[in-house]
């Protein structure tokens, strides 16, 4: 069947209007696809400009409410050193600084001492030893007296040291055993001559006796201790009486002072009085020895100041030698009495002070000078008043001014190491 022109028509139409359909469909897809990346790219762009913002707000915060400097400078200090007249006395209550007069107080107590000195006498020591005393001839106990004599086989005399108990000879088969005995003895002149080694021994007394060959002795180690030695003298002794209060002083009383102190109090240099009694001496005129000592009792009475009293007293008088603008880096105060009248609590002092100054900037004017400044302009400025060295800190660090609030301002001033 022959398809009409008609129907033909139509479908052409429909196909055609399809196509339309679809062509405009895509078209307003691009459309709105085109608006919508439009929109995205805008907002990104909006994103981009609130992130910049709120950096910026944040950064002003910071240099707003956090922003702080701080400004070190090293000066270089002068030495300073002066003396001061002052007066303590028990008779007060509180300090006069006006009259610079202080309250001392009077420390007093006891103690045992001793020191010690030198034996200065010279004298030949004597070489001392053993033997052993051998007896062949009797069977009979024998009692021999202190300072027998023995002869060594070198010629050299020592002596028995004290009273010798001899025991006799035993009888065995018919022969007689010799008995033995150890005698402590000492050379009977003093010097190295008489370090002699082991040696044998002949009793001088039996010399030219039957005796002299059944009495023998015998040592086996060397003899010691012969030399020169020292000696205690009349002079020694009289001499240490002299000069114990003053080594005392030297070397002990300043530390026992100190002790009975405490550290919340000072005691002037020399500032004290000291009496003996009871001296005694570790050895005997004519005894040998390297040194001896010297006890004795002694009664110490000392000025003592409060520590506190005397710093405010120094701090005052310091004060008044320095005008407003010098600072006082380190101080070294110290006391010595020149007049000590114990029995009316009077002392006359000499205060001396040695330290470290420097001319401390105004700080507030300081900072009028530089506040608002650049960091630039503040280096200029600092620069200019010839200051040892200095540093600057800045926070937060990309900020290149100064603070317009004070308060913001942190200026410190250190001595120059």
């Amino acid at each position: 069947m022959k398809k009409r022109f008609a129907d033909i028509g139509v479908k052409r139409k429909f196909f055609i209007e399809k196509l339309e359909k679809k062509d405009l469909e895509l078209e307003k897809k691009e459309f709105f696809q085109e608006k919508e990346g439009f929109f995205r790219k805008k907002e990104k762009i909006l994103k981009i400009f609130i992130g910049i913002f709120v950096f910026l707000f944040i950064l002003y915060f910071l240099s707003s409410f956090f922003q702080k400097i701080e400004i070190t400078i090293k000066a270089r200090p002068q030495e300073i050193s002066f003396d001061d007249k002052i007066t303590a006395t028990t008779k007060i209550s509180e300090i006069d600084f006006s009259q610079k007069i202080i309250l001392g107080k009077i420390l007093e107590f006891e103690s045992e001492i001793s020191e010690t000195f030198p034996c200065t006498g010279e004298i030949l020591k004597k070489a001392e030893g053993k033997i052993k005393l051998y007896n062949a001839y009797t069977t009979e106990d024998e009692t021999w007296r202190k300072n027998t004599r023995f002869i060594s086989s070198e010629g050299k005399i020592f002596l028995s040291k004290d009273k010798i108990f001899v025991p006799g000879a035993k009888m065995k088969e018919g022969k007689l055993e010799p008995s033995v005995v150890e005698v402590p003895v000492i050379a009977q002149e003093g010097g190295e001559d008489y370090n002699i080694g082991p040696s044998k021994f002949s009793v001088l007394v039996f010399k030219g006796t039957e005796k002299f060959f059944k009495y023998w002795g015998e040592s086996t180690e060397p003899m010691k201790g012969g030399g020169k030695g020292k000696v205690l003298l009349k002079t020694d002794i009289e001499n240490a009486k002299k000069n114990f209060e003053e080594k005392i002083e030297k070397e002990k009383i300043k530390k026992i002072l100190k002790e009975k102190a405490g550290t919340e109090k000072i005691i002037p240099e020399n500032c004290f009085v000291l009496s003996l009694s009871d001296e005694n001496f570790s050895k005997k005129e004519g005894e040998e020895c390297e040194n001896f000592e010297m006890k004795a009792k002694v009664k110490i009475k000392a000025l003592t100041i409060e520590k506190k009293d005397i710093n405010s007293l120094g701090e005052s008088l310091i004060s008044m030698k320095l005008n407003q603008k010098k600072k006082l880096l380190k101080k070294e105060m110290s006391l010595n009495c020149e007049g000590k009248d114990f029995d009316k609590g009077i002392f006359s002092l000499n205060l001396n002070v040695k330290g470290k100054i420097f001319e401390e900037p105004e700080i507030n004017d300081l900072k009028r000078k530089i506040v608002g400044k650049s960091i630039k302009e503040t280096k200029a400025i600092l620069e200019s008043l010839n200051f040892e060295e200095f540093k600057i800190k800045i926070f937060p660090r990309f900020l290149n001014k100064i603070p317009e609030n004070f308060d913001k301002i942190k200026i410190k001033v250190e001595e120059v190491e």
